[in-house]
């Protein structure tokens, strides 16, 4: 209770970061409960299958509470969020974001997104009491596919499921 983020996991530089959470329950921190940055040259993978993410910390962070996941910037990176459960974000309950890097040239991400959970049905604000229900992002620079089916979204204050292609920058980069 009111520390940061409950499991943070940070590959940068000429890291490859190759993670499989599965099947665990996190239930609080006044940062994000889950953040993966897969940011290094050597690109990597995310399989988060399975998990039970419930935050009931009373101290949540502007901007904190739920799942981030950041990559592609520097490596390719492939992620796999199945099956799992989220509930009581302070702002988005996930946010999956495709990064950028000029000096890297373009790099790929592809996503596949299906059969979660966020947010419990007749309980306000369970899914997210600031944010969107998912917010998923691509910055350009390379191509960003994501693969969004089954996912049953309830209770969130902005959007069910939020798009955003570019980050103001004139890039190359395509969304699918």
């Amino acid at each position: 209770p009111g520390g940061a983020d409950a499991v943070q996991l940070e590959g940068i530089g000429t890291a490859a970061m190759n993670v499989s959470y599965l099947n665990s329950s996190l239930t609080t921190a006044s940062g994000d409960l889950f953040q993966y940055i897969g940011d290094g040259s050597g690109g990597g993978s995310l399989t988060l299958t399975g998990n039970a993410f419930t935050n009931n910390e009373p101290t949540i962070a502007t901007g904190g509470g739920g799942i981030a996941v950041v990559g592609g910037a520097k490596g390719a990176m492939t992620l796999d969020i199945q099956n799992n459960t989220m509930r009581d974000s302070l702002t988005n309950a996930l946010t999956v974001i495709k990064s950028r890097d000029n000096a890297a040239g373009t790099n790929n991400l592809t996503a596949t997104i299906s059969n979660n959970q966020i947010g419990v049905a007749a309980t306000a604000n369970s899914g997210s009491a600031e944010g969107d229900g998912m917010e998923i992002t691509s910055f350009g620079d390379g191509n960003a596919t994501f693969n969004v089916t089954n996912n049953t979204i309830r209770q969130y204050n902005s959007s069910g499921i939020q798009f955003v292609a570019g980050s103001g920058v004139a890039d190359t980069g395509q969304v699918n």
